[in-house]
Protein backbone atom coordinates (compact mmCIF):
# COMPACT_ATOMS: atom_id res chain seq x y z
CA UNK A 1 0.00 0.00 0.00
CA UNK A 2 1.00 3.98 0.23
CA UNK A 3 2.48 3.29 3.22
CA UNK A 4 5.21 1.36 2.43
CA UNK A 5 6.17 3.62 -0.36
CA UNK A 6 9.09 5.97 0.88
CA UNK A 7 8.56 7.83 -2.81
CA UNK A 8 4.65 7.76 -2.60
CA UNK A 9 4.36 11.39 -4.85
CA UNK A 10 2.19 14.40 -2.79
CA UNK A 11 0.05 14.60 -5.83
CA UNK A 12 -1.35 11.35 -5.08
CA UNK A 13 -1.52 11.81 -1.24
CA UNK A 14 -3.96 14.63 -2.20
CA UNK A 15 -5.80 12.30 -4.14
CA UNK A 16 -5.85 9.99 -1.22
CA UNK A 17 -6.82 12.09 1.84
CA UNK A 18 -9.48 13.63 -1.01
CA UNK A 19 -10.86 9.85 -0.91
CA UNK A 20 -10.96 9.14 2.93
CA UNK A 21 -12.91 12.80 3.33
CA UNK A 22 -15.84 11.33 0.76
CA UNK A 23 -15.50 8.11 0.36
CA UNK A 24 -13.95 5.92 2.92
CA UNK A 25 -15.04 2.98 1.46
CA UNK A 26 -13.15 3.34 -1.41
CA UNK A 27 -10.39 4.56 0.12
CA UNK A 28 -9.54 1.29 1.79
CA UNK A 29 -10.07 -0.52 -1.60
CA UNK A 30 -8.18 2.11 -3.79
CA UNK A 31 -5.67 2.76 -1.01
CA UNK A 32 -5.75 0.52 1.71
CA UNK A 33 -5.34 -2.78 -0.37
CA UNK A 34 -9.33 -3.76 1.14
CA UNK A 35 -10.99 -5.92 -1.10
CA UNK A 36 -13.97 -4.06 -3.37
CA UNK A 37 -17.59 -3.71 -1.29
CA UNK A 38 -20.59 -4.42 -2.16
CA UNK A 39 -21.83 -0.52 -1.61
CA UNK A 40 -25.71 -1.50 -1.87
CA UNK A 41 -25.40 -3.16 1.35
CA UNK A 42 -24.15 -0.35 3.03
CA UNK A 43 -26.09 1.03 5.77
CA UNK A 44 -24.21 4.28 5.98
CA UNK A 45 -23.96 6.45 3.03
CA UNK A 46 -23.94 9.51 4.28
CA UNK A 47 -20.85 10.31 5.84
CA UNK A 48 -17.34 11.71 5.42
CA UNK A 49 -14.43 12.44 7.17
CA UNK A 50 -12.99 16.08 7.79
CA UNK A 51 -11.34 17.61 10.92
CA UNK A 52 -13.57 20.32 12.81
CA UNK A 53 -13.39 22.19 15.56
CA UNK A 54 -16.21 22.61 18.44
CA UNK A 55 -17.55 25.82 20.73
CA UNK A 56 -17.08 25.45 24.36
CA UNK A 57 -20.46 25.46 24.91
CA UNK A 58 -21.76 22.84 22.59
CA UNK A 59 -24.28 20.44 23.73
CA UNK A 60 -22.97 16.83 23.71
CA UNK A 61 -24.93 13.56 23.46
CA UNK A 62 -22.78 10.16 25.01
CA UNK A 63 -23.42 6.47 24.63
CA UNK A 64 -21.60 3.71 25.88
CA UNK A 65 -21.34 -0.17 24.66
CA UNK A 66 -19.75 -2.84 27.07
CA UNK A 67 -17.28 -6.02 25.97
CA UNK A 68 -14.86 -8.07 27.57
CA UNK A 69 -12.97 -10.91 26.08
CA UNK A 70 -14.05 -10.53 22.40
CA UNK A 71 -16.28 -7.31 21.81
CA UNK A 72 -14.89 -3.56 22.63
CA UNK A 73 -16.16 -1.75 25.45
CA UNK A 74 -16.88 1.73 24.11
CA UNK A 75 -17.81 5.38 24.09
CA UNK A 76 -18.28 7.93 21.79
CA UNK A 77 -19.60 11.44 22.21
CA UNK A 78 -21.30 13.74 18.82
CA UNK A 79 -23.10 17.20 18.62
CA UNK A 80 -25.57 17.91 16.47
CA UNK A 81 -25.84 21.54 14.15
CA UNK A 82 -28.81 21.66 11.99
CA UNK A 83 -28.52 18.77 9.88
CA UNK A 84 -25.27 17.39 10.56
CA UNK A 85 -24.34 15.22 13.20
CA UNK A 86 -20.29 15.54 14.12
CA UNK A 87 -18.86 12.38 16.02
CA UNK A 88 -14.77 14.06 17.66
CA UNK A 89 -14.40 11.43 20.39
CA UNK A 90 -14.19 7.63 20.63
CA UNK A 91 -12.66 5.20 23.50
CA UNK A 92 -12.45 1.52 21.89
CA UNK A 93 -10.96 -1.51 23.79
CA UNK A 94 -10.88 -5.24 24.72
CA UNK A 95 -10.44 -6.86 28.48
CA UNK A 96 -11.33 -2.85 30.01
CA UNK A 97 -12.22 -4.78 33.65
CA UNK A 98 -15.37 -3.16 35.40
CA UNK A 99 -13.42 -1.65 38.16
CA UNK A 100 -11.49 0.22 35.22
CA UNK A 101 -13.97 1.26 33.47
CA UNK A 102 -14.75 5.05 35.31
CA UNK A 103 -10.87 5.68 34.18
CA UNK A 104 -11.29 4.14 30.90
CA UNK A 105 -13.98 6.62 30.24
CA UNK A 106 -12.06 9.43 32.17
CA UNK A 107 -9.72 10.04 29.53
CA UNK A 108 -11.72 10.32 26.51
CA UNK A 109 -11.39 13.87 25.96
CA UNK A 110 -7.97 14.46 27.75
CA UNK A 111 -6.40 11.74 25.80
CA UNK A 112 -4.32 11.27 28.68
CA UNK A 113 -2.85 7.63 28.94
CA UNK A 114 -2.26 7.07 32.45
CA UNK A 115 -2.50 3.36 34.19
CA UNK A 116 -5.86 2.42 34.73
CA UNK A 117 -5.55 1.27 38.61
CA UNK A 118 -4.66 4.46 39.33
CA UNK A 119 -6.81 6.00 41.30
CA UNK A 120 -9.25 9.80 40.41
CA UNK A 121 -6.69 12.18 41.93
CA UNK A 122 -3.54 10.47 40.99
CA UNK A 123 -4.18 9.89 37.27
CA UNK A 124 -5.64 13.74 36.95
CA UNK A 125 -2.53 14.96 38.84
CA UNK A 126 -0.85 12.99 35.88
CA UNK A 127 -3.13 14.17 33.33
CA UNK A 128 -1.23 16.98 30.41
CA UNK A 129 -4.66 18.39 29.95
CA UNK A 130 -5.92 18.24 33.80
CA UNK A 131 -8.97 20.74 32.82
CA UNK A 132 -10.43 18.06 30.56
CA UNK A 133 -9.89 14.54 32.50
CA UNK A 134 -13.14 13.24 33.63
CA UNK A 135 -14.85 15.20 31.29
CA UNK A 136 -17.76 12.64 30.24
CA UNK A 137 -18.28 12.45 34.01
CA UNK A 138 -20.35 15.94 33.82
CA UNK A 139 -22.57 14.20 30.95
CA UNK A 140 -25.99 12.10 30.44
CA UNK A 141 -24.31 9.24 29.63
CA UNK A 142 -26.89 6.36 27.44
CA UNK A 143 -25.41 2.92 27.56
CA UNK A 144 -26.10 -0.51 26.77
CA UNK A 145 -28.75 -1.92 29.10
CA UNK A 146 -27.90 -5.50 28.96
CA UNK A 147 -24.67 -4.95 31.64
CA UNK A 148 -26.85 -3.31 34.67
CA UNK A 149 -24.38 -4.52 37.20
CA UNK A 150 -22.01 -2.42 34.74
CA UNK A 151 -23.82 0.58 34.82
CA UNK A 152 -24.24 0.62 38.77
CA UNK A 153 -21.03 0.32 39.10
CA UNK A 154 -20.47 3.45 37.22
CA UNK A 155 -22.89 4.87 38.84
CA UNK A 156 -21.31 4.41 42.17
CA UNK A 157 -17.93 5.40 40.85
CA UNK A 158 -18.02 8.77 39.33
CA UNK A 159 -21.00 8.70 36.91
CA UNK A 160 -23.78 9.13 38.62
CA UNK A 161 -25.42 10.36 35.38
CA UNK A 162 -24.92 6.77 32.89
CA UNK A 163 -28.33 5.45 32.16
CA UNK A 164 -29.59 2.39 30.56
CA UNK A 165 -30.86 2.31 26.96
CA UNK A 166 -34.13 1.58 26.28
CA UNK A 167 -34.70 -1.14 24.24
CA UNK A 168 -37.66 -2.75 22.43
CA UNK A 169 -38.91 -4.31 18.96
CA UNK A 170 -37.76 -1.79 15.93
CA UNK A 171 -35.30 0.40 18.27
CA UNK A 172 -32.24 -0.83 16.10
CA UNK A 173 -33.80 0.03 12.92
CA UNK A 174 -35.59 3.23 13.95
CA UNK A 175 -31.87 4.30 15.38
CA UNK A 176 -30.46 3.60 12.68
CA UNK A 177 -32.57 5.57 9.91
CA UNK A 178 -32.57 8.03 12.68
CA UNK A 179 -28.71 8.72 12.31
CA UNK A 180 -29.18 8.06 7.98
CA UNK A 181 -31.44 11.42 8.62
CA UNK A 182 -28.09 13.18 9.43
CA UNK A 183 -24.98 14.16 7.23
CA UNK A 184 -22.31 12.55 9.49
CA UNK A 185 -18.71 14.21 10.26
CA UNK A 186 -16.74 12.08 11.69
CA UNK A 187 -13.11 13.77 13.21
CA UNK A 188 -10.10 11.55 11.61
CA UNK A 189 -8.94 10.56 15.39
CA UNK A 190 -12.00 8.62 15.59
CA UNK A 191 -10.41 5.51 13.63
CA UNK A 192 -12.81 2.74 14.85
CA UNK A 193 -16.17 5.27 14.25
CA UNK A 194 -14.61 5.56 10.93
CA UNK A 195 -14.29 1.75 9.80
CA UNK A 196 -17.74 0.74 11.44
CA UNK A 197 -19.63 2.89 9.29
CA UNK A 198 -17.55 1.91 6.13
CA UNK A 199 -18.15 -1.67 7.11
CA UNK A 200 -21.44 -1.62 9.13
CA UNK A 201 -24.04 -3.52 6.49
CA UNK A 202 -27.59 -5.26 5.74
CA UNK A 203 -27.37 -8.73 5.16
CA UNK A 204 -26.88 -10.14 1.87
CA UNK A 205 -29.22 -13.43 0.47
CA UNK A 206 -26.02 -16.16 -0.20
CA UNK A 207 -28.37 -17.75 -3.17
CA UNK A 208 -29.80 -14.54 -4.80
CA UNK A 209 -27.35 -11.78 -4.12
CA UNK A 210 -30.10 -9.69 -2.93
CA UNK A 211 -29.37 -7.02 -0.44
CA UNK A 212 -31.88 -7.90 2.55
CA UNK A 213 -33.41 -5.11 5.00
CA UNK A 214 -32.17 -7.27 7.84
CA UNK A 215 -28.71 -5.56 9.65
CA UNK A 216 -25.62 -7.47 10.14
CA UNK A 217 -25.04 -7.89 13.99
CA UNK A 218 -21.31 -6.98 13.62
CA UNK A 219 -19.05 -4.11 13.28
CA UNK A 220 -21.53 -2.11 15.64
CA UNK A 221 -19.46 -1.47 18.78
CA UNK A 222 -19.91 2.35 18.05
CA UNK A 223 -22.30 2.54 15.69
CA UNK A 224 -24.70 0.83 19.00
CA UNK A 225 -24.27 3.59 21.34
CA UNK A 226 -24.31 6.26 18.87
CA UNK A 227 -27.81 5.18 18.70
CA UNK A 228 -28.13 5.31 22.15
CA UNK A 229 -26.80 8.54 22.82
CA UNK A 230 -29.41 10.41 20.94
CA UNK A 231 -32.67 8.42 21.68
CA UNK A 232 -34.75 10.87 23.46
CA UNK A 233 -33.80 13.02 20.23
CA UNK A 234 -36.35 10.95 18.12
CA UNK A 235 -39.85 11.98 17.89
CA UNK A 236 -38.89 15.49 18.75
CA UNK A 237 -40.83 18.62 17.55
CA UNK A 238 -39.71 19.42 13.97
CA UNK A 239 -37.79 15.94 13.21
CA UNK A 240 -39.60 12.96 12.39
CA UNK A 241 -38.82 9.74 14.55
CA UNK A 242 -37.10 8.42 11.52
CA UNK A 243 -34.38 11.28 11.62
CA UNK A 244 -35.98 13.09 8.59
CA UNK A 245 -37.49 15.94 8.50
CA UNK A 246 -41.37 15.47 9.15
CA UNK A 247 -42.49 16.39 6.00
CA UNK A 248 -40.87 13.20 4.77
CA UNK A 249 -41.09 11.04 6.95
CA UNK A 250 -44.14 9.14 5.83
CA UNK A 251 -42.34 7.86 2.61
CA UNK A 252 -39.91 5.78 4.85
CA UNK A 253 -40.30 2.10 4.96
CA UNK A 254 -40.05 2.41 8.62
CA UNK A 255 -42.27 5.18 9.74
CA UNK A 256 -44.82 2.75 12.05
CA UNK A 257 -42.16 2.82 14.80
CA UNK A 258 -42.72 4.14 17.56
CA UNK A 259 -40.33 5.86 20.00
CA UNK A 260 -40.92 7.17 24.00
CA UNK A 261 -39.64 9.91 26.36
CA UNK A 262 -37.75 8.65 29.75
CA UNK A 263 -37.08 10.35 32.87
CA UNK A 264 -33.11 11.27 31.80
CA UNK A 265 -32.54 13.72 29.09
CA UNK A 266 -29.20 13.46 27.41
CA UNK A 267 -27.40 16.75 26.58
CA UNK A 268 -27.19 18.17 29.91
CA UNK A 269 -23.92 18.38 31.86
CA UNK A 270 -23.40 18.78 35.61
CA UNK A 271 -20.27 19.19 37.46
CA UNK A 272 -20.83 17.06 40.82
CA UNK A 273 -19.51 13.81 40.75
CA UNK A 274 -16.36 14.24 40.07
CA UNK A 275 -15.03 12.00 42.69
CA UNK A 276 -13.47 8.25 42.05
Amino acid sequence: TWKDNPWFPDVLRVEMEYDLRRDPEKHQHVWGGGYQQHSEARVFKNWKVEEFESPDDATWYWGGDWGFSVDPSTLVRLRIDGRRMLIDRERYRIGVEIDYMPAFFDSMVCGCTSALNLDFDERKRLCPNQAKHGEARRWTITADSARPETISYLNRHGYPRVFAAKKGAGSVEEGVIFLQGYDIVVHPRCTHTIDELTNYRYKVDKMSGLVLPILEDKKNHIIDPMRYSVEELIGQDGVGALGYPEEVQEASMWSTFGSGAGDHKPGTADWSGLGG
